[in-house]
């Protein structure tokens, strides 16, 4: 099943905003509990919280930052 292609921006917002926060947050939650036994449920509730703020976030930043690639790069 293919998604249609006027979801294209949302897609791409979606994917990038859950592979950063995926990692951050692991990151994150590492550096300042260690292995604790609780670590991957303090892990994934530190990443739905991550989720939350970095999608939309990123739907907003990603046209500008294109912008701003644009007019950075010379042709």
């Amino acid at each position: 099943m293919k998604i249609p292609k006027r979801y294209a921006p949302l897609l791409f917002a979606a994917i990038t905003a859950g592979c950063v926060s995926f990692l951050l947050s692991g990151v994150f939650t590492l550096i300042n509990l260690g292995f604790s036994p609780d670590f991957i449920s303090r892990w994934l509730q530190s990443f739905l919280i991550a989720y939350c703020i970095a999608l939309p976030t990123v739907m907003i930043v990603v046209p500008y930052v294109r912008k701003l690639v644009g007019y950075l790069i010379s042709e």
